[in-house]
């Protein structure tokens, strides 16, 4: 399953795994600014190590995954490509815009 997160101008692409995990695409995108509350967000250590070890590089806007990757959920992805706290399953959509809850109910 092609999923698609398109929000405060980040344009992220992954797929669905079988064993719930999702895994998002390189050349996807991610803010470079995260909000105030972000900073003590479960998922913040998990970004900040991202850019680290170069799986999301810098770019003119913000930041751009160099290879696949893969989140233990979509909430996971959502939070470290949104930069704050997110519920996945409503922030994933396919490309008719249904999102991710709806596929699953």
């Amino acid at each position: 399953l092609t999923l698609y997160l398109t929000r405060k101008g980040v344009n992220a692409k992954a797929f669905l795994r079988e064993d719930g995990q999702l895994q998002v695409l390189k050349g996807s995108t991610a803010v470079y600014e995260t909000t105030l509350s972000f900073s003590r967000h479960p998922y913040k250590p998990l970004r900040d190590d991202l850019i680290k070890i170069g799986k999301l590089v810098k770019t003119g806007q913000g930041y751009q995954f160099n290879d696949d990757y893969v989140f233990n959920s979509p909430s996971a992805a959502g939070a470290v490509i949104l930069g704050n706290s997110t519920n996945g399953q409503r922030e994933w959509k396919n490309k008719t815009g249904k999102t991710l809850k709806e596929i699953l109910n």
